[in-house]
């Protein structure tokens, strides 16, 4: 179950810890506009593994909350998450923060530049785990992620989201 939500995260989100003064008056960051809307993503996975998702993403303060669910597949119940992005103008870092409903969670970072390309790395769990967010246009948004895979193999996803 964690690991869709971890091929979905992206985005699809973030909350900023560290950030505690962001009001909700505050403007979304620049370049996370695109992300709020309503979006179909599909997830392939390493081994032919695809999953299906759907993300509503809303603004939240200076943050973009993505609200996902999954319904069954792939052998596997049917799941939520709410997964948070946003930009921590102190620590200059994107964030993102993802929390499945079973309250299993992982955290994200990236010192890129501008979110559209940016490179991020994990927090926790610290696995290795590297991503790459990209803007296509205002339609869609990509995520793809490697993880080390069983035996040493890196393990690979490539998520889309098309808005709706």
């Amino acid at each position: 179950m964690s690991q869709r939500v971890l091929f979905a995260s992206i985005i699809a989100a973030s909350a900023c810890l560290t950030n505690s003064t962001v009001s909700a008056a505050t403007p979304t960051p620049s370049g996370l506009e695109a992300l709020v809307g309503t979006f179909n993503c599909v997830t392939h996975a390493s081994g032919g593994t695809v999953w299906r998702f759907h993300s509503v993403n809303r603004a939240w303060g200076g943050w973009v909350r993505a609200d996902t669910t999954f319904a069954p597949q792939n052998g596997q119940p049917g799941d939520t998450a709410s997964t948070f992005v946003g930009f921590d103008g102190n620590a200059k870092q994107w964030n993102i923060v993802s929390i499945d409903n079973d309250g299993s969670y992982y955290t994200r970072s990236s010192r890129s530049g501008s979110f559209d390309g940016s490179h991020w790395v994990d927090g926790y769990p610290a696995d290795g785990a590297k991503a790459v967010i990209r803007l296509r246009d205002k339609r869609q948004y990509t995520f793809d992620l490697i993880t080390a895979g069983a035996k040493g193999r890196a393990a690979t996803s490539n998520t889309v989201c098309t808005r709706e």
